[in-house]
């Protein structure tokens, strides 16, 4: 019962959030034209203090949808 809840949860969370890279723009501040990439993704694992956490710290933009832009019964 507890993981149908937390998977429920889940799922209602992430249809209000859209969360896109921003790798274009931190290579550009940081003067960096190329990025790195691993098997052709700009992000990657890579290896830190206590585990693996993505590339530069995965920058990236997250646009908060409100319950209107959600629903598509319009």
């Amino acid at each position: 019962l507890a993981m149908t809840e937390i998977k429920i949860i889940l799922v209602l969370t992430i249809q209000s959030f859209s969360i896109v890279d921003a790798y274009e723009e931190f290579d550009a501040v940081k003067k960096n034209p190329k990025g790195m990439n691993v098997n052709g993704q700009r992000t990657y694992m890579v290896r830190g203090t206590g585990g693996g956490h993505p590339v530069d710290g995965y920058p990236c933009k997250a646009k908060v949808y409100s319950s209107r832009e959600n629903d598509q019964s319009d």
